[in-house]
């Protein structure tokens, strides 16, 4: 009867003078919509006043923050053990945890209780009449301090890097603190809502983390903290998802999308975003509902793309999943990262038994190649790890004994060197050096080098340019076993066994007393740990320290050089533990001890060092000096003790009658690598020339391109 009354056909008309309730009521309900047209949204808050607070001033804060961050990584790394003692005892790293984690404890507690209270007013807010309790202001500053104070903690946490402060717990401390304080100190009266306090929930997860990963929830049962943690984590999904959406419904359109032009179709006014947006909302099978097609063609297409959406979506998930399992299990690929490759510099591969069982041959040598000392200079080089066999083990212990930082430069991989597919995935022509490690376990030590030479062969086969370090085990067939090795393509002098090197340490130790001790030392950065134990001694037995020492106060220098100090477990403080392990407050120190003590606080901060030798003022316009005169002066004048020169690519020790000239690389042992400086040639790296001579004399020049690695 409505269609009829508007179109005026299908029914006769009524009487003169007669309206029928149809048509009347017809009438009516066609003339509502020319007198009550449905107005556009107007937003109580604009977008230009939502981003000048909310976003605007957060991004300028940020950029200032982050180039603030720039300049004190600078003084961090300047300062950079002191600064990293400092750290520990209060708040530790990232990667190491505090002495004491109580106060971590603490600001984690703090910054649960103020996330969860803040979200609550942000939802008391967001109702109408959209006001906050009476002291809801005040709250909101003093949360503002506690956050900042987060902030800052897990800014030096991070160790000063100036990445960190993009983490998504960082910017949501800044879009969230910035706005109330340009709030409270401004003089105008501003809206304050909608905000993004919401964004606060995150905030809420990170305290919770911090909390447990410090022991804070340790009472808890497993399966207990463990419901928690994923309720707690369903709520900051929810929570930040709904709160985005609402936000910007109450903002209403952008300007610039709302005036974008519409076209009038059977399904209503669309644009071709609301098409994007209900297409993936249908082959999704969400559905909404808002929209549906009107056309026969358009019906019968949305049917294909249902169903083809189903499958697509299917078959993608499928595939990551099978993408991440596959590289979990170290199956997939290695490829440089974008720093390496800025850097033109290769990569290093260890393979062999002793991989797959992640022991302590190559857990050091990771702790020479990654070592903190070379992170900034030369840099440190990414390694690829491939094992025989799972590398749960092995990616366990790089979890437990490095650095986040150090992590992300080892590639963990599952293949057989003799498969020349495995080689190709670990880009073994473009790797820099290759180690092959055996099983320092195996039973039979004779098969063990065998199958350490049978891999070194099929490398060689297949890319014979390999420059490749081969360990042995030894034993009573290291000859054969070494010629065996050179005969498939290795150098001697790069051929090493680690039993015949124990044997020779052990007997030098029995010929020269102290052997051992000296080699670690010199092995080894002690300086921090002599500091803490003196000062615990110093305690215990009420003597002060020696004076003159400047312990502790050494700089950062060459640190943990030898790739083989799994060959005894003795460190500098251990064995400075073990000899005053029984001090007590009555224990009375003789002065011979005192004396002792000092000596060997003298001779454990001596590290070695290499440098080239610049114009020094004992050559007195000659071209040459004589080995012995060149020690004799360096130790009279500055306190260093020269060890070897490198002649024909290789070292020598102590050639004492022979000439030295400029520009030759020599080592040496001293306590501050500053009393090089007036010795060596300004600018230039050692370890650059040294190389460069030792790829000279063995290849004839064919390595000229790769001097730089």
């Amino acid at each position: 009867g409505s269609l009829a009354a508007i179109t005026g056909m299908g029914s006769p008309s009524p009487p003169d003078g007669a309206v029928s309730a149809s048509s009347a009521s017809s009438s009516s309900s066609t003339a509502l919509p020319a007198t009550n047209e449905e107005q556009p949204f107007e937003p109580e808050v604009s977008w230009p006043e939502f981003s000048a607070v909310f976003l605007v001033q957060p991004a300028l804060v940020q950029i200032a923050i982050f180039l603030l961050a720039i300049v004190l990584r600078r003084i961090y790394e300047a300062g950079h053990k002191s600064y990293e003692e400092c750290l520990l005892r209060c708040i530790g790293t990232e990667d190491r945890p505090p002495r004491s984690a109580r106060f971590l404890i603490r600001l984690g507690v703090a910054e649960f209780l103020l996330s969860a209270i803040s979200v609550g007013f942000w939802v008391q807010q967001m109702t109408p009449p959209h006001e906050l309790p009476k002291h809801a202001g005040r709250f909101e500053v003093m949360s503002c301090a506690i956050f900042t104070l987060s902030y800052i903690v897990n800014f030096f946490r991070a160790e000063l890097v100036p990445a960190s402060i993009w983490h998504p717990s960082a910017l949501v401390d800044v879009v969230t603190v910035v706005p109330v304080v340009m709030l409270t100190c401004s003089s105008e009266q501003q809206q304050e809502w909608p905000s993004l306090m919401y964004l606060r929930s995150y905030r809420l997860l990170q305290a919770w983390s911090l909390i447990q990963e410090h022991g804070g929830l340790s009472w808890v049962p497993e399966f207990a903290l463990a419901v928690a943690t994923m309720i707690l984590r369903t709520l900051v999904l929810l929570v930040s998802m709904g709160g985005t959406v609402f936000v910007l419904e109450v903002l209403g359109e952008l300007p610039s999308i709302r005036s974008a032009p519409t076209t009038h179709t059977a399904m209503g006014d669309l644009s071709f975003v609301q098409m994007l947006y209900w297409i993936m909302t249908t082959i999704s099978t969400v559905g909404y509902g808002d929209y549906t097609p009107k056309t026969a063609l358009s019906q019968l297409f949305v049917s294909l793309f249902i169903v083809s959406g189903v499958a697509f979506f299917s078959v993608e998930t499928r595939r990551l999943m099978e993408l991440s399992r596959t590289l979990d299990q170290g199956r997939g690929q290695f490829y440089h990262s974008a720093i390496q490759r800025r850097s033109d510099r290769g990569h290093i591969v260890i393979l062999g038994r002793a991989v797959g069982d992640g022991g302590a041959l190559v857990e050091k040598l990771l702790e020479e190649l990654l070592h903190p000392d070379y992170e900034e200079s030369p840099g440190w080089p990414e390694v690829v790890l491939l094992s025989e066999g799972p590398i749960d083990t092995v990616r366990e212990r790089l979890r437990q004994h490095f650095p986040s930082r150090a992590r992300r430069r080892v590639t963990l991989l599952v293949g057989s060197a003799l498969v020349a597919a495995d080689l190709q995935r670990v880009l073994m022509d473009e790797c820099d050096l290759l180690y092959v490690l055996p099983d320092m376990l195996s039973e039979d030590i004779g098969l063990e080098d065998r199958r350490s030479i049978s891999r070194v062969f099929a490398v060689k086969r297949y890319f014979p340019r390999v420059r490749v370090r081969l360990v042995l085990c030894g034993g009573s067939l290291w000859t054969d076993s070494k010629h065996l090795a050179t005969s498939v393509g290795v150098k001697p002098e790069r051929v090493l066994s680690v039993n015949d090197l124990k044997a020779g340490i052990f007997a030098t130790s029995c010929r020269v007393h102290g052997f051992m001790p000296l080699l670690v030392n010199l092995l080894s950065c002690a300086s921090r740990d002599l500091a803490q134990d003196e000062t615990q001694v110093n305690r215990a037995g009420g003597q002060q320290t020696p004076s003159g020492s400047e312990v502790g106060r050494s700089p950062s220098t060459r640190g943990s050089l030898a790739a083989a100090a799994h060959l005894t477990k003795a460190t500098p403080r251990t064995l400075y533990e073990d000899s005053y392990s029984r001090l007590s407050p009555q224990t009375a120190v003789s002065d011979a001890d005192d004396q002792a003590l000092a000596e060997y606080k003298t001779g454990a901060r001596n590290k070695i060092f290499g440098f080239v030798l610049g114009d020094i003022a004992l050559f007195k316009g000659g071209s040459s000096v004589a080995f012995k005169d060149l020690v004799a002066w360096a130790f009279k004048e500055h306190g260093v003790i020269i060890l070897a020169v490198q002649r024909q690519g290789a070292l020598v020790l102590a050639p004492m009658h022979s000439k030295c000239v400029l520009d030759e690389v020599f080592l040496c042992i001293t306590e501050d690598v500053n009393r090089l400086a007036s010795m060596s040639r300004s600018g230039a790296d050692w370890r650059q020339v040294f190389v460069a001579n030792r790829e000279r004399y063995l290849y004839g020049g064919d390595y000229a391109s790769r001097i730089g690695n």
